[in-house]
């Protein structure tokens, strides 16, 4: 005994895809939004969106949307990381002033130097 399957006319549409919620679980809200303005200081950095693209070996739309929406992920950084040469924990750090070092924190000699002709 077989079993028949009556069958329309048109293909059975395929199953959509459901996108899982792993990367957007690995960034915190405040991480999402300290790595979208570290791609932005990457920018001004390197110039505009295509250099900065270019060097990341990424789409500058991708970009554009990841800092639009907030969609910014791990691949992202870890891209913008090795452009940068700064560690992803660097670039999702709280800004550092820019006469201090980053590594020690000691005050830079430009700045002691601009220090010494203000007094």
């Amino acid at each position: 005994m077989s079993h028949l399957r009556i069958v329309g006319s048109e293909p059975p549409k395929r199953p959509r895809k459901t996108r899982t919620p792993f990367s957007s679980m690995l960034l915190s809200h405040d991480e999402r939004i300290r790595g979208a303005q570290a791609l932005r200081n990457l920018k001004s950095a390197f110039g505009t969106w295509d250099c900065l693209s270019d060097a990341m070996g990424v789409d500058t739309k991708m970009l554009h949307t990841a800092i639009r929406l907030g969609r910014v992920t791990v691949n992202i950084l870890y891209a913008a990381s090795r452009a940068s040469g700064l560690t992803i924990d660097d670039l999702l750090s709280a800004p550092v002033p820019t006469d201090r070092c980053r590594a020690c924190g000691q005050v830079k000699r430009y700045a002691k130097a601009l220090e010494a002709r203000a007094v």
